[in-house]
């Protein structure tokens, strides 16, 4: 990257500087809809969050409606109950679109859902503002493409895997590397949030998607909800639009499948297997980077093996079977890199965990969740440093 680099003032380097929040907060008043969003991301209801404060039963449903303005130290107060900065709360954080979402609010409850869309926001508030402090393109570079058939699904796959330069037979070893060369985003799910194994939310197409997973499965079902997921990305804004959210799983199920591992190419390797060979299912799966029973799974709805012969491997696959999959080293382990690389790269300005916290309005805590730790800004979060600009 070709950058114009420039001094700027040096800010505090030791911790996110509440301070001058907290000193210009009178002059702050709090949006009332980035305060609903903060308290749901909490899992406070209005009437416990005005209970945190001290405050009567409807004062968190006024500020929220706009009836009252929160500010001075009302502001401060409920900012620390909420655990985060002031300036968060005055500020309009993301509306979020929920790829495939519509079948997770079938079956998941609401106050989940709620709790995504809000994590969601700060998160894409906060990566907005990364890729804008360090002057990286944040449009993502996939195609979306019109599917309708079967066909054209197993076609979409081909044509993914044709345009990452992976050939039918090989198989995708860093799955999550490709997402994120297509402008992907890829960040864990709070470890509280249940239930949910992955979910993507898109701002707008010039802002890049968040993938988020859950960290509670094994890395070949990661990588399965990886591609699932990059299938609602790519399918559903173009595609017939399905009335049964069922359908519309089902479809990002086949388009995942096939991106990461041809039925017509693992067809006659798992077909070659006798029924109940738990060593050569493993072998298989941990070549492809799949879980054994996906590829009991699509013979089963291919109807290349009978009812019977895909409960005898599900029986097999469960029990012991079943602790061994998951104590198996994987073939490709899952590595987000990509908002790392980012705080890296500032890094590399002289930012510091400190400057970069007071730009994206977030406590360390927050901002980790994102980015993860793994990264120069987290391991050098105490040395005091310049900030450079990158321009």
């Amino acid at each position: 990257m070709n950058a114009t680099v420039q001094l700027v003032s040096n800010p505090e380097s030791t911790s996110p500087n509440l301070t001058l929040f907290q000193q210009a907060s009178e002059e702050l008043v709090a949006i009332p809809e980035t305060v609903k969003k903060l308290r749901l991301r909490r899992g406070f209801t209005l009437e416990s969050a005005s209970a945190q404060i001290g405050k009567q039963k409807g004062w968190a449903s006024k500020i929220e409606n706009g009836n009252l303005a929160l500010k001075g130290e009302d502001l401060e107060r409920y900012a620390e109950i909420l655990e985060v900065p002031v300036k968060l709360m005055t500020i309009d954080l993301p509306a979020v679109n929920a790829e495939g979402m519509m079948f997770r609010k079938y079956r998941t409850p609401m106050k989940t859902v709620s709790r995504l869309e809000s994590e969601a926001s700060v998160r894409l508030h906060v990566i907005n503002r990364l890729l804008e402090i360090s002057n990286q393109p944040g449009a993502p570079r996939f195609e979306q493409i019109a599917a309708n058939t079967k066909e054209q699904i197993v076609e979409a796959a081909a044509q993914t895997r044709t345009r990452w330069g992976i050939p039918a037979d090989t198989p995708i070893g860093n799955l999550a590397g490709h997402l994120e060369h297509d402008g992907i985003l890829l960040s864990f799910l709070p470890i509280e949030i249940e239930k949910v194994t992955g979910v993507t939310y898109w701002h707008d197409e010039l802002t890049p998607p968040l993938m988020m997973l859950t960290r509670q499965t094994i890395d070949s079902t990661k990588r399965f909800t990886m591609a699932h997921e990059f299938a609602h990305l790519v399918l559903d804004k173009h595609s017939a639009q399905l009335e049964s959210p069922k359908d519309v799983e089902a479809r990002a199920d086949l388009f995942a499948g096939e991106l990461l591992a041809p039925y017509e190419v693992v067809k006659e390797q798992f077909l070659a297997l006798k029924t109940g060979d738990v060593d050569g299912l493993i072998n298989l799966s941990h070549y492809w980077g799949l879980h054994p029973k996906s590829f009991v799974t699509r013979a089963s709805l291919h109807g290349d093996i009978s009812k019977d012969q895909a409960s005898s491997w599900y029986k097999r696959l469960g029990g012991i079977t079943k602790r061994r999959i998951e104590n198996e080293i994987p073939a490709y382990p899952v590595v987000f890199k990509a908002l790392g690389q980012i705080t890296d790269f500032l890094e590399t300005y002289h930012w510091n965990m400190a400057s970069v916290l007071s730009e994206v309005y977030v406590r360390r805590n927050d901002f980790e969740q994102v980015v993860g730790v793994d990264n120069k800004l987290s391991q050098g979060a105490g040395r005091a440093s310049m900030r450079l600009a990158v321009g």
